[in-house]
């Protein structure tokens, strides 16, 4: 994929140590994108970093940049997230050192990967107090839920059988809520880097201070965990809080965030012009659906619904 060379040297020359006359001599090629940003491989001064930007055409630039800084300084102290060499947190650029690491895969997650992610993963949810509150229970399901009236029939008819299952499931997290914790937010494959031993999280664009809990269900629903790998990522996340608990949590929290990307991708499809992106958004709502309801029908569910309204288990 090609990026636009210009608009990359124009931002990587306001980096103060760098300017006009350095980023001549960097030696610049692609490394992958987001929805709103995209990542450069830099070559400059015999070292080599990666370069965070806005896309030229990005109309959101997907994020509170400011909290983003504040929270990626503290990854970076405690060894979790890149090395931060420039931070601009009004335009979104982010310089830092190049970790040569590859996206995790799913073939890669053997029960020593999950005991070893589950450790980082509790790394994470101990950093000091983090910026922002992100409530995906809460506000930011129920900020979607009234749009889904004005979605596409097919879609909107599904998830109006779904909304009391899922508002059941909404309800027992309440109850069982841990305190919350720093969370990234956005655990998945192409945010976690591994190279051999090492393992670093990127984009910590989104992290804010949530519920640990779900932020591992985020990691268990994107990476399409089987019930035998939650338990390993649970058994190398310890704690002092009981485990049973935090894996029922995992199981009730899936069917939650797979109708939150139901919603989230209605709604997308709703503002697109008529295009393939609009077709995309519609096929992703119904995957996501039909995800929620085999979460629902699992017996992970079922085990862990029970487990959840036990008086004796509920804070």
């Amino acid at each position: 994929m090609t990026f636009d060379s210009q608009y990359t040297v124009k931002v990587l020359s306001k980096v103060p140590w760098i300017g006009r006359e350095g980023v001549k001599k960097a030696k610049l090629s692609y490394l992958g994108a987001g929805e709103y940003n995209y990542v450069i491989h830099v070559q400059l001064f015999g070292k080599e970093f990666a370069l965070r930007l806005p896309k030229p055409d990005s109309v959101s630039k997907g994020g509170d940049y400011l909290y983003e800084f504040y929270n990626l300084t503290w990854a970076n102290f405690s060894g979790l997230g890149p090395k931060i060499r420039y931070f601009d947190y009004e335009e979104g650029i982010l310089l830092m050192d190049y970790f040569p690491g590859k996206s995790l895969t799913e073939q890669q997650l053997t029960d020593e990967m999950l005991i070893g992610l589950g450790e980082r993963f509790h790394q994470i949810h101990r950093l000091p107090e983090f910026q922002y509150k992100y409530d995906l229970v809460g506000r930011k399901i129920d900020k979607l839920w009234p749009k889904f009236l004005k979605m596409p029939q097919g879609v909107r008819s599904k998830l109006i059988v779904l909304k009391s299952p899922v508002d059941e499931a909404r309800q027992l997290l309440r109850l069982t809520a841990p305190e919350f914790r720093p969370c990234h937010n956005d655990l998945r494959g192409p945010n976690i880097l591994v190279n051999g031993e090492d393992v670093l999280i990127i984009d910590w664009e989104h992290s804010s201070m949530g519920d640990p809990d779900i932020d591992l269900a985020f990691f268990a629903h994107y990476m399409e965990l089987q019930d035998a790998q939650i338990m390993s990522l649970s058994s190398g996340y310890g704690g002092e809080r009981p485990e049973e608990l935090r894996i029922a949590r995992i199981h009730v929290a899936r069917p939650v965030i797979s109708t939150y990307f139901a919603l989230r991708q209605a709604n997308l499809y709703r503002g697109a012009k008529k295009s393939k992106a609009q077709d995309k958004y519609l096929s992703r709502a119904f995957e996501a659906i039909e995800n929620t309801w085999g979460y629902l029908n699992s017996s992970g569910y079922k085990n862990a619904v029970q487990i959840l309204s036990g008086s004796a288990i509920i804070p």
